[in-house]
C-alpha cells in the first residue's frame, strides 16, 4: 500500500462485494448483484449518489450505431439500449423512447450517415434508415432549412439519469446493499495471489478499511487515480472537458420532440438540441 495514515488501516468490515463510486453505473451494478446473496458495500466520496457526471449531461439514451462494430463497446451499448428502458420500468423512472437523428447539411455529411447506418446494422441496432431534408423539416419545422437528409435510429431516447442514479442506489439498499458516503477510496489492500500474481483484498478510506472477495471500480473521471494506486500503467489518462449547456423554458415557442445531433467530425461530435423528459429544450 501507498503511505496511508495508520488509524485508516484499522478492518472495519468484510464484503462479498465493494463497488467504488455511487454514480448511475456504480449504483446499477450495486443494484444487479443486490438481487443475489451477496454482502455489498458501495462507497462514494460525495455526500450523496450520482454527484459527479450522472447529474451533469444530455440524458440520451444512445441507439448504438456509432461505436465501432467488433468491439466491446460497440456490443455493450446496443445490448444497453435494450436493457435501459426495462429498468427505467421497473423503478418507474420516467424516460421517452422518442428516437434521434443524425443531421446532415452537406453532401459529404450524406456519406457519414451512410457510414454510420452500415455500422449500425452490423451490430444489429434495428429500424435505423435514412429520411429525406423534406422529411426531416417536416418532422422537426424549426431546424435548419438546409438540411439534406438526416440518419433516424427509432430506438434512441432520453431519461433521466440523475433519477435513474437515485432509483438503483435506494433499490440496492431495499435489497440489503450498504451504502457509505464521504468515503473515499485512498489506496488497495493488495495480497499474493500465485507466484506472479496478487489480488486485491479490501479497500482502504478515510473511514477505515474494508476487505472484500471482489471490488469493482466504477469511478467515473477517477478510474485512472485508482489504477495508479495499483501500479497499473496504461497509455491514457482521464482528462474531462466541462460542457456548456443552455436550457430553454417551456414557455418558449422554439422546441424540439427528439434528439438532433450534427455529423461527427475527427475533433467533435458538435453542438446537440434534444428534449428532455421535462418537455423543455437544452443545446449544447
Amino acid at each position: 500500500m501507498n503511505k496511508i495514515n495508520e488509524k485508516y488501516k484499522e478492518v472495519k468490515g468484510k464484503y462479498d462485494v465493494i463497488i467504488i463510486g455511487a454514480g448511475l453505473v456504480g449504483s446499477i451494478i450495486a443494484r444487479w448483484l443486490s438481487k443475489y446473496n451477496l454482502n455489498i458495500l458501495l462507497i462514494d466520496k460525495e455526500p450523496d449518489v450520482g454527484t459527479g457526471t450522472s447529474k451533469a449531461n444530455t440524458a440520451i439514451i444512445h441507439a448504438g450505431y456509432d461505436s465501432p462494430f467488433g468491439t466491446l463497446r460497440g456490443k455493450l451499448v446496443v445490448d444497453g439500449n435494450r436493457m435501459f428502458y426495462q429498468m427505467c420500468e421497473e423503478l418507474e423512472v420516467p424516460y421517452k423512447m422518442c428516437g434521434t437523428y443524425v443531421v446532415a447539411l452537406t453532401d459529404e455529411d450524406i456519406k457519414t450517415l451512410e457510414k454510420l447506418m452500415e455500422n449500425g446494422r452490423k451490430k444489429g441496432v434495428p429500424g435505423l434508415e435514412i429520411i429525406s431534408g423534406e422529411e426531416m423539416r417536416h418532422r422537426e419545422p424549426y431546424i435548419n432549412p438546409d438540411v439534406k437528409g438526416a440518419l433516424y435510429a427509432p430506438t434512441g431516447g432520453i431519461g433521466d439519469p440523475f433519477m435513474l442514479t437515485v432509483a438503483a442506489a435506494e433499490n440496492a439498499v431495499m435489497n440489503g446493499t450498504k451504502i457509505l458516503l464521504e468515503t473515499k477510496a485512498l489506496d488497495f489492500v493488495v495480497e499474493p495471489f500465485s507466484l506472479h500474481k496478487k489480488k486485491i483484498s479490501g479497500v482502504v478510506t478515510n473511514h477505515g478499511t474494508f476487505l472484500a472477495d471482489v471490488t469493482i471500480a466504477s469511478a467515473g473521471l477517477y478510474c485512472d487515480e485508482l489504477m495508479e494506486k495499483l501500479g497499473i500503467k496504461y497509455d491514457f489518462y482521464v482528462r474531462a472537458r466541462k460542457g456548456e449547456y443552455y436550457v430553454f423554458d417551456k414557455a418558449k415557442k422554439l422546441q424540439v420532440k427528439t434528439v438532433l445531433f450534427p455529423c461527427p467530425t475527427p475533433v467533435t461530435k458538435g453542438i446537440l438540441v434534444t428534449t428532455t423528459i421535462h418537455g423543455n429544450m437544452i443545446l449544447g
